[in-house]
């Protein structure tokens, strides 16, 4: 074996260790070394430092107006303005119920925007066409137009890209449908997940995958039966950010309920579909948080991944006592919880800060890449590492009718530019 085939053949724990006391621009130039070592760097840029800000903002979505904005978070070098940005009273719901159409412009990369302006290869994409965001992902972002069946618009904001797609079949999106974009390491293949809406689950979901590489949407398929005991009502999904999380780079997993007897009683369950194999399944949650009742109905739960994202499927739960709780699932489907830390909410903010007792952090959604959660309570937002023990604020303007839709890159995306570092 040469020598550059023994460096490459390195076991992975060994590189990381020799990685870790690199600063960020070493760590780039191994990354660009090999596919190995590519694999390692972006499997554990969570403990590998001090490494890029991973998180550049934030989309923002309005129950009242559909209107995408940016909130930027320290974003370096060439991505400080690669979104566009609308300044939007979140305060005034008045006036957003009124501008329900605004025609204030949303979301297109400036790139597409001139081409598109100028006839060219924009595709003629009018900004007024794709107001809503619907997933984003590795630099992505996935735009839909105002109708629920309406063409879709896959966006790389760091190129200025834009793909138009066409809606799922209207077996999936007539009645509106739930999309996850789903990435995975070196693999240059995007994935668009799209998921039913609103339909009962029990006996599975109905579902269609769009793929970048051969251009079309598969055929639409129904997953495996969800529920198998006897005497269960309906299933559903949840459909709010925080409710869906993508783990080891395939798995799809959303937080839903079924129903047991009468509407009073549910039990809260997660459901996972693999995008790869098509296996579908569910996962019972702690024992403490099955049961949907009084004792947990203030408790803000939210999905999310170890690793950087592509690991083991956590779950969230911000309770009244002023304590965040972070669960690891052990294994899958049938494996176990076990909690993996407790965080203290009042420990998060300035010491001339006090925090009344009953209020509860509500948890926004999780940011893979960066591998935090997004809070806020009482005006401060925070983000809430998985897999650390150090939170930190992030100023970003939110108000309680809005869905966050976290804009990030992943390292490929970073080493590809190393130029403008």
């Amino acid at each position: 074996m040469d020598a550059a085939g023994m460096w490459a053949c390195l076991p992975r724990d060994l590189l990381v260790e020799i990685l870790r006391p690199l600063d960020r621009t070493a760590v780039f130039r191994c990354a660009a070394a090999c596919k190995p070592w590519r694999r390692a760097i972006m499997r554990n840029a969570s403990c590998l430092g001090p490494g890029p800000a991973l998180l550049l903002g934030f989309f923002h979505t309005s129950s009242y107006v559909h209107h995408p904005m940016r909130r930027p978070h320290h974003a370096p070098g060439p991505f400080a303005d690669v979104l566009t940005a609308a300044a939007v009273d979140w305060t005034n719901y008045a006036a957003l119920f009124q501008t329900r159409s605004p025609a204030a412009p949303f979301f297109l990369p400036p790139a597409a925007a001139a081409a598109a302006a100028a006839g060219g290869d924009g595709g003629g994409i009018g900004e007024a066409l794709y107001t809503r965001p619907l997933s984003s992902r590795d630099g992505l972002v996935l735009l839909g137009g105002r109708a629920a069946a309406a063409d879709l618009c896959l966006c790389d904001a760091v190129t200025g890209s834009c793909r138009v797609i066409p809606a799922a079949a209207p077996e999936v999106s007539e009645a509106g449908a739930s999309y996850v974009l789903v990435t995975g390491g070196d693999d240059s293949e995007v994935l668009i997940l799209a998921v039913k809406h609103g339909e009962d689950i029990k006996a599975g979901m109905t579902y269609q995958i769009f793929s970048t590489a051969s251009g079309a949407w598969g055929p639409v398929e129904r997953s495996a039966r969800l529920v198998e005991e006897e005497g269960m009502g309906p299933a559903y999904r949840n459909g709010e950010p925080k409710d869906v999380v993508v783990c080891r780079g395939s798995v799809v997993y959303w937080l839903g309920v079924v129903v047991v007897g009468g509407r009073s009683r549910r039990r809260r369950r997660a459901f996972a579909v693999d995008v790869r194999t098509r296996r579908a399944w569910a996962t019972e949650l702690p024992d403490k948080y099955v049961a949907l009742d009084c004792r947990t109905w203030y408790c803000s739960l939210a999905l999310a991944a170890t690793s950087g994202g592509d690991g083991q499927l956590s779950l969230v739960v911000s309770l009244p006592s002023r304590q965040i709780e972070v669960w690891v699932l052990v294994g899958d489907g049938d494996g176990e919880w076990t909690l993996r830390r407790t965080i203290d909410v009042q420990d998060l903010l300035p010491e001339d800060e006090e925090i009344s007792l009953g209020r509860v952090l509500w948890l926004r959604t999780f940011c893979p890449r960066s591998g935090c959660m997004l809070g806020d309570i009482d005006g401060h937002h925070l983000l809430i590492p998985v897999d650390e023990d150090i939170p930190r604020p992030v100023q970003t303007i939110i108000g309680s009718r809005v869905s966050c839709y976290p804009y990030e890159m992943d390292w490929s995306t970073y080493v590809s530019r190393m130029k403008y570092f």
